[in-house]
């Protein structure tokens, strides 16, 4: 396995999409990797549908205190069965879904970054943070369909079958990928 996740990702924002308990919960990336770090959270090896292990990741309690949620109306969600998707077509669906709960702003990031200062300096005069504006945040977008009150915090990844059926059958897409340079209108 490779490290690839939490520990790797250039997002500002993560957001699990949990369209069978119809939620979706973000949080600052940042603060969860503080939060993984302070609790000490033992790795847990997650799982393809044929058992295959593909990844290693902490469960993070969707109750935490940076984790922010909303519930989902059925909406946005209720045009597929997500039961019978590959993880790859309920990732991009997912995805889809979570850029519309953006754009309609059911989800919400701040403008702004709250940023500690740590010097020796800024803490003598009696200053922890400081306020940045944001520009062009970045968000990682996850797609969930476990029934549970934690949300998966990928930190490795490895051989993961993405275009198994939920009855282990292979089933390639025909969603099309983004090539290099490709980008969104």
């Amino acid at each position: 396995m490779i490290k690839h996740g939490i520990s790797t990702t250039k997002a500002h924002y993560w957001v699990h999409l949990f369209p069978l308990s119809y939620k979706v919960f973000w949080y600052p990336v940042v603060l969860c990797r503080n939060y993984i770090s302070l609790h000490n959270l033992p790795q847990q090896i997650g799982r393809s549908k044929d058992g295959t292990p593909t990844g290693a990741g902490f469960l993070v309690p969707q109750s935490a205190y940076f984790v922010s949620g909303a519930s989902v109306t059925r909406e946005y969600l209720n045009d597929v069965d997500w039961r019978e998707l590959t993880d790859r077509e309920a990732g991009l669906r997912g995805q889809d879904v979570v850029l519309a709960l953006i754009e309609h702003r059911h989800i919400a990031f701040p403008p702004f970054i709250l940023a500690p200062l740590n010097s020796r300096d800024d803490q003598y005069s009696g200053v922890d943070c400081e306020l940045r504006w944001r520009v062009k945040p970045k968000i990682e977008i996850k797609t969930e369909r476990a029934t549970t009150q934690n949300l998966f915090v990928q930190h490795q990844e490895g051989g993961h079958r993405v275009h198994l059926t939920p009855n282990g059958q292979y089933r390639a897409s025909d969603i099309p990928l983004f090539e290099d340079g490709d980008k969104w209108p």
